[in-house]
């Protein structure tokens, strides 16, 4: 009995081993997870801020057409093509924001699947540490 004992201990030692092996290569895929994410995040808040300064250019584009308006009726088809090209940098921009929102959003759910499997790898060590410690 005592011998079927260290069998079933060496065996539970085994597993927990194992196991903490699994809970440090999933905590370590979580970390670059999170690493992938506040890249993300910084590449996010960078097109953000291009974007704004691109609306910034646009409303200040705006403005001056206004003038050049008041000033010189011919010039029409040069202010409409320069708004043009900032509305397609305004599109461009948010089309790139967009992207990047998707892929934080599907990163911030790998992120949440990665603690799920963190989670569950702990709670089946700890298991496995009462069932040892019996």
């Amino acid at each position: 009995a005592l011998e079927n004992k260290d069998i079933q201990l060496e065996g539970a030692r085994q597993e927990q081993s194992s196991i903490s092996k699994e809970l440090c290569e999933v905590s370590s895929q979580l970390d670059q997870e999170k690493a992938n994410c506040q890249q993300l995040q910084q590449q996010l808040d960078q097109l953000n801020e291009k974007h704004l300064q691109v609306t910034q250019l646009h409303t200040s584009a705006q403005a001056q057409l206004a003038e050049v308006e008041r000033k010189l009726q011919d010039t029409e088809a040069s202010a409409d093509k320069m708004t043009k090209e900032l509305q397609n940098q305004i599109n461009q921009l948010e089309n790139e924001t967009s992207k990047l929102n998707g892929q934080l959003e599907a990163q911030e759910e790998a992120v949440k699947s990665k603690d799920l499997q963190l989670e569950a790898t702990r709670t089946q060590l700890q298991e496995v540490e009462y069932t040892a410690a019996r």
